[in-house]
């Protein structure tokens, strides 16, 4: 290796091969899940040499987990005002696009290993369920932010993944009115201001 190595173009083509690797496995475990794709495929899908996966990610879990990592955005989204936070959903889980949302249904294409299953509940819960739970004030608040999240998880798989009508074929205006009555329903109205230790009557 040269001096050639360290320099700004040789950075960015690095960042570039990580970005292509990045892509075409989270694009094949979407697909196929986890156990059934190989590095050689990976490779061939960014069109780069294998090695360049350990060079760059170590291995195969390492690329996994990097390649699946979602949620840290996800937290500030039920700070929101409901109405704001159905615009939100309606974005997310109306598109046909799935490099929109591809990191979860790729875990959840995986979630028969027990690692991914404990790794996809504890974001869950750190990103959703507990952020959301916050903000409801009703007693079984986490229970309700749990139903809110299997709800929107299972409008995203029903659209994206099983194509199943009438939700899949019904547009975004036809889903917000219910939606937003679900939601209200869910969270007593969710009021924006959270329920935490910086909010007068906080914990």
């Amino acid at each position: 290796m040269g001096d050639d190595d360290h320099t700004p173009r040789s950075w960015r083509d690095a960042a570039a091969t990580r970005l292509k690797l990045l892509i075409a496995a989270r694009t094949l475990f979407l697909q196929h899940g986890k156990d059934a794709v190989g590095l050689r495929a990976i490779a061939a899908q960014a069109g780069v040499d294998v090695m360049l996966i350990r060079r760059y990610f170590g291995g195969k879990q390492q690329l996994f987990d990097e390649a699946t990592a979602f949620g840290d955005h996800l937290a500030g989204q039920w700070q929101r005002d409901l109405p704001e936070i159905v615009d939100w959903l309606l974005r997310v889980t109306t598109t046909d696009d799935l490099e929109r949302h591809p990191t979860l249904f790729a875990l959840l294409r995986s979630s028969g290993d027990p690692a991914v299953t404990e790794r996809v509940n504890q974001r869950v819960d750190e990103v959703v369920t507990r952020p959301l739970a916050a903000r409801i004030e009703l007693p079984d608040a986490e229970l309700r932010a749990d139903l809110v999240c299997a709800m929107v998880i299972g409008l995203g798989v029903m659209r994206t993944v099983l194509g199943k009508d009438p939700l899949c074929g019904a547009t975004a205006e036809e889903l917000r009115e219910p939606l937003t009555e679900v939601l209200t329903t869910l969270t007593g109205g969710a009021p924006a201001q959270c329920r935490c230790a910086c909010s007068p009557g906080g914990a």
